[in-house]
């Protein structure tokens, strides 16, 4: 399997496995290159999806190979405040909607990287699988190229948002719960809904000047 075929699964299907062996061979170093030359002052990647699991396996007292009961029981009732991985004080990796709208408008025009792999990001991130979250708060004649991310208690999606007259808005809706529920339907459409009130005052404030 190829390094594209690698990022195209990280990034459509959000691929824990395929991550980490991107993030291996590209290096946190220039992970950590790109993040400083783009001033993303409050983002760090400080480990890969396998390091932020460690962690819960770790802070929820389990090994990360526990037989499934053990999982459940643990997962029942967790204790949240000791979970480094949703604290961003502690977590290994960690940003902001300000720092990924900053990162998705560099993608976007071409000041992220060459044009070409900007185009490639562009084009993988409006083949995302996922339509729960972000999309779900807009017609189908709007593009919504987006990512989701998800750990315990933490439903996140970023991305683009285009209109058939070309208009594009980069949206980031971060959302937390006091849940460990694996599937959220009234969270994912919260994150649409955030999304298009959002896209729809600035789409207004846009048309107005």
């Amino acid at each position: 399997m190829s390094l594209r075929d690698l990022a195209h699964f990280m990034m459509t299907l959000s691929d824990n496995a395929a991550t980490d062996i991107v993030m291996d061979r590209v290096g946190r170093a220039a992970i950590g290159a790109v993040i400083d030359d783009l001033d993303l002052h409050a983002t760090r990647v400080d480990g890969d999806c396998g390091d932020l699991f460690d962690t819960i396996a770790e802070d929820l007292g389990i090994p990360r190979d526990a037989p499934l009961g053990v999982l459940e029981a643990a997962w029942a009732e967790p204790p949240l405040s000791k979970l480094r991985a949703i604290d961003p004080e502690r977590s290994l990796n960690r940003s902001t909607p300000r720092d990924i709208t900053t990162l998705l408008n560099a993608i976007w025009t071409d000041d992220a990287a060459s044009p070409a792999a900007c185009q490639y990001v562009r084009a993988v991130m409006g083949e995302q699988v996922w339509s729960q979250r972000l999309a779900s708060g807009f017609e189908s004649a709007v593009s919504v190229a987006g990512k989701t991310g998800t750990i315990p208690t933490v439903r996140n999606e970023v991305g683009v948002v285009t209109f058939p007259d070309g208009d594009s808005y980069a949206v980031a809706v971060f959302l937390t719960s006091d849940t460990m529920i694996g599937r959220d339907a009234a969270a994912d459409a919260a994150i649409g809904r955030a999304a298009q009130i959002a896209v729809e005052h600035l789409r207004a404030d846009r048309h107005s000047q």
